[in-house]
């Protein structure tokens, strides 16, 4: 066979224009399929990046709920935490860790997660809310040692005791006024 019965297109020297008259039909379907073929990958291309998109939202949503819980948590535990006997030396300082520092190594996981999912900035006001709690264990830490290794008198305890709450109530006072701002940003990122 010679290549001319093979191929009449090159055989007869066609133009573009002739090729388009005379095979108007194949040169439909065929932009047709190529063009539903650009049109399926695309879909599969936008299909993957919804999908990732959402997993990560969800994902950023619970490492902000799971962070809330364990301040929530943390705080509680600062609320509740009976200091008086505390600096009167009658709790261990060991007992004292395993108390407080289970919730704020909870809490500063958390941190660690949510950060992960937020920029720089947000990181920031994360980051402040675990140092200020941990400000507030220094300043138990350091009225415990006061109280229990220079011989304070248990009639000037409860002058510790109303200082450290003081300045805990401060802290925590802060921490709303951050976890506020935290919520407003929140707010405008779903809304």
């Amino acid at each position: 066979m010679h290549s001319d019965t093979l191929c009449p297109i090159l055989k007869n020297n066609m133009t573009l224009k002739d090729l388009f008259t005379t095979y108007w039909s194949q040169v439909t379907l065929l932009l047709l399929a190529f063009g539903y073929l650009i049109k399926y990958i695309l879909d599969l291309v936008f299909k993957k990046r919804e999908i990732n998109f959402s997993i990560i939202q969800n994902r950023r949503l619970d490492s902000i709920n799971k962070f809330f819980s364990r301040y929530a948590k943390v705080e509680s535990m600062w609320l509740d935490l009976s200091v008086y006997p505390i600096l009167r030396g009658e709790v261990k300082a060991d007992e004292i860790d395993i108390i407080i520092f289970s919730s704020i190594n909870d809490f500063k996981s958390s941190v660690f997660e949510v950060k992960i999912y937020t920029n720089d900035e947000e990181n920031k006001k994360y980051d402040l809310l675990y140092e200020n709690m941990m400000m507030i264990n220094k300043k138990l830490n350091s009225l415990y040692v006061k109280t229990t290794y220079s011989g304070v008198k248990p009639t000037k305890v409860s002058d510790e005791v109303n200082e450290f709450s003081e300045f805990r109530d401060n802290v925590l006072k802060k921490n709303s006024l951050i976890i506020g701002d935290i919520c407003k940003d929140l707010k405008k990122t779903y809304k």
